[in-house]
């Protein structure tokens, strides 16, 4: 399925990608295989206290969705499958079982960052995935 969120930038630089939910199985299966999944970080760089960044997420693996979040430190990864997780709850700073997902994400705190989650059978081995990040002036 494909989202008609508006683009959210019209810039040539900053790569979009289409919003598209993962149609192999729901969320609720999604949220019990990523609970020992694959979790990978990616810190923002800001001199500032507070930020906002659009970013984009997709991979070619089409039989796996993964979960994006912005989280307010690496400590949060940590957290992911417990109940301390906690994470950007606003639209655009999260997406759940996604095969490619866009959003903007708004008063990110500097030790921030994006944390992306795939399920731990991902087959074949080598799955591409692409992470976007972009800082607003």
């Amino acid at each position: 399925m494909v989202s008609t969120q508006p683009q959210l930038s019209t810039d040539p630089n900053v790569s979009v990608y289409p919003n598209i939910e993962n149609q192999n199985y729901d969320n609720s299966e999604q949220q019990l295989k990523i609970k020992n999944g694959f979790a990978q970080f990616f810190p923002i760089c800001t001199s500032q206290d507070m930020t906002s960044y659009d970013y984009s997420v997709k991979t070619d693996n089409k039989d796996l969705g993964f979960d994006v979040y912005f989280i307010s430190s690496s400590i949060e990864r940590e957290q992911f499958g417990n109940s301390e997780f906690n994470f950007y709850t606003e639209l655009g700073c999260y997406g759940q079982n996604k095969q490619s997902y866009s959003g903007t994400c708004e008063n990110i705190k500097n030790d921030g960052g994006l944390l992306v989650i795939f399920p731990d059978d991902l087959k074949p081995w080598i799955t591409k995935v692409t992470v976007n990040l972009y800082e607003h002036n």
